[in-house]
């Protein structure tokens, strides 16, 4: 069977989107035909990715099928997608807003995680929450996966 051309989107670009990314194209073993973007893409996170995203692939045996570099959401790149997966709705409004139109499209509602800085148990609860965030993450694409078949 074959999988249809897979573009998950986020804020940006640094964190959930990769990590969905990264593990579709394990399940599927292919790192062609899944993509990721940003609305915003980032490279103020010191690098391509931020490091719990990193630390996430790492742990689950994903670096094969991260992408090296972030990529910014635009026409282009909702041309090739056959479907596309965007990270909270807001997320959605403004991709359909920076193209100018209306997307047929998923919306998978899961939060961005703040900083360290900005949470009250600093790094601890940073990588407490990424790992609920992946985990959210790994059964909604589980889901997508089964579908699918």
């Amino acid at each position: 069977m074959k999988h249809p051309k897979t573009l998950f989107i986020c804020q940006g670009n640094v964190y959930r989107s990769r990590l969905a990314e990264a593990y579709l194209s394990s399940l599927r073993k292919d790192t062609r035909e899944v993509k990721s973007a940003g609305i915003f893409p980032r490279r103020d996170v010191n690098g391509p990715i931020a490091w719990s995203a990193l630390r996430l692939i790492k742990i689950h045996k994903l670096i094969p099928y991260m992408s090296r570099d972030w990529r910014p959401f635009n026409k282009e790149i909702t041309e090739w997608a056959e479907l596309i997966v965007f990270f909270e709705k807001e997320n959605r409004v403004r991709g359909e807003e920076l193209i100018h139109k209306k997307l047929n499209c998923l919306v998978w509602e899961v939060p961005d995680v703040p900083s360290s800085e900005l949470l009250p148990g600093g790094e601890a609860q940073h990588i407490q929450e990424t790992e609920l965030g992946f985990q959210k993450i790994k059964m909604l694409v589980d889901d997508l996966f089964e579908k699918e078949k």
